[in-house]
């Protein structure tokens, strides 16, 4: 389970110790789920603060076409335009499906 905060309450939350943050973000999680044991069933969390990493805009396709002919491969959420993990994830194993046409062609 990937657990990412919204905008404006990553912002409000920020400077936040990592304890503090997992035990907001569990309560969270812990109404959302209507579950009061998550504790038990979560062996492991992060907290990861990143404070310039959302994108802005979608960055210009004519860029990452560029690379194509020198082997180049962008993955990030700063393709769709929209700060997430998931958005990351998908554009990552995107990357790697295109990187695997082209070692098929050599």
């Amino acid at each position: 389970l990937v657990v990412q905060m919204a905008d404006d309450w990553s912002t409000k939350h920020y400077e936040n110790s990592d304890d503090d943050l997992k035990k907001a973000v569990y309560g969270q999680l812990k109404k959302l789920l209507k579950d009061d044991d998550l504790d038990s069933i979560f062996l492991w969390d992060d907290v990861k603060k990143w404070k310039l990493a959302l994108p802005s805009k979608v960055v210009d396709s004519k860029a990452i076409e560029a690379g194509k002919p020198l082997r180049l491969h962008f993955a990030g959420d700063f393709l769709v335009g929209k700060g997430r993990v998931l958005g990351a994830m998908e554009m990552g194993i995107k990357a790697a499906d295109s990187m695997l046409e082209q070692f098929k062609e050599m």
